[in-house]
């Protein structure tokens, strides 16, 4: 099933290409938006908008990897490559083709009970908001005993992923391509965050997410934005 997605993918390139330089339009011109409501100008607003983002090439090349293409490529090569090597050797042809058949039918088996059991979609009520909670421990502080910048970052990346993950469809997985963290404020040993991710935007090749960490008493500790591929 694996392969078949991405040979689809693959078929489909040219009109997934374009589904992404929209998408990312899109999330460029809300950004935009927001930057203009913040009080700037226009050209500046978009300038920023595009510094934020990063760069948009290797965000193509990114998706051009997570979506299989160029493993494709190299397999459609080493394909070619094995049928030649197999037809100087009928016997070992043979041999390999039955390997093959009893290997993917093992697969298949054991594709088909972890589906069931652990990959199948559950039902949400709340797709569009995940909260998660995290006690700050010794084991993820720095200096002072307050917790460690990374730590809250993968706590965020986490969260974010798990919102994208909810409202996939059925045989769909995710990446994170982009993250942009702020942080506001240090939080000690024992505290008790509480991440709230909500979606900012959620298209069929791209899901942008902000997640809001916040202490016990409600005070914003870090903001993190970040764009999820869908795969």
């Amino acid at each position: 099933m694996q392969l078949w997605r991405r040979i689809r993918y693959l078929l489909e390139r040219g009109r997934r290409a374009r589904e992404l330089d929209d998408e990312i339009s899109t999330h460029l011109a809300y950004r935009a938006d927001r930057l203009r409501e913040q009080g700037l100008p226009l050209e500046q607003a978009h300038l920023a908008a595009r510094r934020q983002f990063g760069n948009r090439t290797a965000v193509e090349l990114a998706s051009d990897r997570a979506w299989g293409w160029s493993t494709l490529e190299r397999f459609a090569q080493d394909v070619r490559l094995a049928v030649r090597s197999l037809r100087r050797s009928p016997g070992i042809a043979a041999v390999a083709v039955l390997t093959l058949a009893v290997g993917l039918g093992m697969n298949t088996a054991i594709f088909t009970i972890v589906n069931a059991v652990m990959l199948r979609s559950l039902p949400y009520p709340e797709p569009e908001r995940v909260v998660c909670e995290l006690t700050v421990r010794e084991e993820l502080c720095t200096a002072g005993d307050i917790i460690h910048g990374g730590a809250i970052m993968a706590f965020a990346d986490t969260v974010g992923a798990l919102g994208t993950v909810v409202n996939l469809r059925e045989g769909q997985g995710t990446t994170t391509i982009e993250s942009k963290t702020n942080f506001f404020a240090g939080s000690p040993i024992g505290t008790r965050l509480v991440a709230e991710a909500v979606p900012l935007h959620r298209g069929r090749r791209t899901q942008v997410w902000e997640t809001r960490i916040t202490n016990e008493q409600g005070r914003l500790v870090a903001k993190v934005t970040q764009t999820q591929m869908v795969l």
